[in-house]
């Protein structure tokens, strides 16, 4: 069943509308769940057809917050067979015991607390990461983070092996930044956002031209990021990373405002790209 225009306020901030991501995950499980897929047995190798399961080993966090509620999600490390078929891609994993060895349950844990300064885009990210997959970067200041359409609530993302400065930061923006493009697919199902493939933009992220659901994902993901880290106050550790970011951000999402007049989008989608564009934050707290 698809949802209506009126069942959330695409007009009203902030823009990963808090509500949304509990409805749309819900009603997924509800379809897994009739295929015999459920929370419990849920697993990355199952969408990727390789079910060797004769060397996948899980870990599972489950650290106390400040209030006492826990921050639960999956570790999941590959069979040898999943990760032959998403080294093609250029990914490289990190093992379970690359994961106690490094302490990057340390390192997850502070990355959702720093999500977390937004109470409701922490729990937005809490039930659309059921499974998180550990990649290695090629070094410590580069980030790669990965999701995809067809693995309904797994992020890919790396940590860096030392505990550099922003660290915490970084890995909480690669967590939305996934977690968000996991979002927009899973309305996509419900909503239809795309009724073309004929227009290309320039993307300032890939530095290539892409096609119109790409833009808009883009423009969804980092719009969702900007409002977030604006959020942070003027005292936080962080904030001169804080600063380049917004700027960084702000710099490349100007260049593709004219995805809101594609003829690709749906008139909802192009709604949604209008409103996000209008709706950035430049100045000041949001």
């Amino acid at each position: 069943m698809l949802f209506k225009k009126n069942d959330f306020e695409f007009y009203a901030l902030p823009p990963w509308w808090p509500g949304i991501a509990e409805k749309l995950a819900n009603d997924k499980w509800e379809f897994l769940c009739s295929l015999g897929i459920t929370e419990k047995n849920y697993s990355t190798d199952f969408f990727l057809k390789a079910l060797d399961y004769s060397n996948k080993e899980t870990s599972h966090i489950s650290a106390p917050l400040d209030d006492g509620a826990p921050c639960v999600t999956k570790m999941e490390f590959l069979a040898d067979n999943s990760k032959r078929k998403l080294s093609e891609n250029g990914l490289e994993f990190y093992t379970n015991e690359d994961f106690l060895r490094l302490k990057l349950e340390e390192v997850i844990f502070l990355a959702f607390e720093k999500i977390r300064i937004i109470p409701s885009l922490y729990e937005s990210t809490k039930l659309l990461a059921k499974n998180i997959v550990l990649l290695k970067p090629q070094d410590n200041f580069s980030d790669t983070s990965y999701s995809s359409p067809k693995i309904p609530f797994t992020i890919f993302i790396s940590i860096p092996r030392d505990r550099v400065e922003n660290i915490e930061i970084r890995v909480a923006e690669s967590i939305i930044h996934e977690c968000m493009h996991l979002q927009l697919t899973l309305l996509e199902e419900r909503m239809p956002l795309i009724i073309g493939d004929t227009e290309r933009y320039f993307s300032p992220w890939k530095g290539e031209r892409r096609n119109s659901s790409g833009i808009l994902h883009a423009l969804y993901v980092f719009s969702v990021i900007l409002h977030w880290i604006k959020a942070f106050p003027s005292q936080d550790r962080d904030i001169e990373y804080i600063n380049r970011r917004v700027k960084q951000i702000l710099l490349e999402v100007s260049q593709i405002e004219e995805i809101k007049y594609s003829n690709d989008l749906t008139p909802l989608a192009q709604m949604i790209a209008r409103y996000l564009l209008d709706y950035l934050p430049t100045d000041g707290a949001i």
